[in-house]
């Protein structure tokens, strides 16, 4: 391992997938009933996913330091700062790794997962008994782990990875971007309501990645036979992981603002649907039209065409919705979206002003 983290030598590549076996994920005691069995892999996976982040954020930081382990005569010296963290990230990797699959990981992480598994080859060096103190602590191999670590992040393909990890954020913030200045192309005002959709206290320990993906759908499918949604024109939402709420969303509704008024009470009543009809009362939901006076640049209620500064606003709400989260493309299958908006089809070639068109047209869920 000395020889190895010394050396120029590439990395060898590994796939985080490959590292165990995914049918040691599920649970095979069948004297659970239905509810129990389900209630039980939610939380679960709720819990892996928690310890995965924690494991995440440990390591970018371990990355990003320039911190090493001070070099000590006593084989077994008090291990805290940055020893301490590399330890326990190790150990999470050798006794932890069944989390990493299916698990879209950031780039610094899956360097990681390399070194780690280099010098995890060597089946003398465990994590967990140098933090209990009974194994002596092997500074020199650790801090040249970190240094290859740090090394591995500051190279040019390291950095175009990167690039590669956050440029679906890009392009869904121009795409969104050209959303909202088509749809102010078509209709001369539009109602903005915006509304966080979560779930309640007893329920949002038990909901899955999954769950809350099958509730959104559930509700853009109910949505082109409900009056409630008759003149609306367009939508925007990004899924979100928090420590407290835990998946939520973050939506834009747009209405046809010639046809539709009180974006209070359209905001309430969407929030009742999801709350009662979607989620069959597991849900809340959060009514930022009624709380305008929380924004510093207002974009939702009533926006003209020609209001540049309601505008902004807007556009400045729907970039949110494109920013990288690391945490939730954890929580998502590969390919997992967490970020989606509506569909319009290519204008017609028109005279130009404020063109206006009929409700609910060409609009595709």
């Amino acid at each position: 391992m000395q020889k190895f983290l010394k050396s120029n030598l590439p990395i060898p590549e590994t796939s985080a997938t490959s590292l165990v076996n995914k049918s040691d994920l599920l649970f095979h005691d069948e004297t659970f009933g239905t509810y129990d069995y389900n209630t039980l892999s939610a939380l679960r996976d709720n819990d892996e996913l928690d310890a995965l982040i924690e494991q995440v954020k440990c390591v970018l930081k371990l990355a990003e330091s320039t911190a090493y382990i001070p070099i000590t005569r006593n084989a077994f010296p008090r291990i805290a700062g940055v020893g301490e963290s590399l330890l326990k990230a190790l150990e999470f990797h050798q006794w932890q790794s069944l989390t990493y699959i299916n698990r879209t990981l950031h780039q610094t992480v899956l360097v990681f997962i390399r070194l780690a598994n280099c010098l995890l080859a060597d089946e003398s060096f465990h994590p967990s008994s140098v933090l209990a103190g009974t194994e002596p602590l092997s500074a020199e191999i650790l801090n040249l782990f970190l240094a290859d670590l740090r090394a591995a992040v500051r190279t040019p393909q390291h950095r175009k990875a990167l690039a590669k990890f956050e440029r679906a954020s890009v392009k869904n913030t121009r795409s969104a971007e050209r959303y909202i200045t088509r749809l102010f192309e078509r209709y001369s005002r539009l109602l903005v309501v915006r509304v966080d959709l979560s779930y309640g206290e007893d329920a949002k320990r038990t909901i899955t990645a999954q769950q809350a993906c099958d509730d959104r759908e559930r509700l853009f499918r109910n949505a082109k036979a409900n009056r409630l949604f008759q003149y609306l024109v367009g939508y925007a939402w990004k899924l979100e992981l928090g420590n407290e709420k835990r998946y939520h969303y973050h939506m834009f509704f747009f209405f046809d603002g010639a046809l539709v008024r009180q974006d209070v009470t359209l905001a309430e009543l969407i929030g009742e649907y999801w709350k009662h009809q979607i989620t069959e009362g597991r849900g809340c939901y959060f009514n930022c039209n009624a709380h305008k006076e929380r924004y510093t640049e207002l974009g939702i209620g009533m926006v003209s065409w020609n209001d540049s500064r309601m505008q902004q606003g807007l556009l400045r709400g729907v970039r949110y919705l494109t920013k990288v989260d690391e945490w939730i493309r954890l929580a998502l299958p590969e390919n997992g979206r967490s970020f989606g908006k509506g569909e319009l089809p290519p204008l017609a070639d028109t005279p130009r002003g404020r063109p206006r068109q009929s409700v609910n047209s060409n609009l595709t869920f």
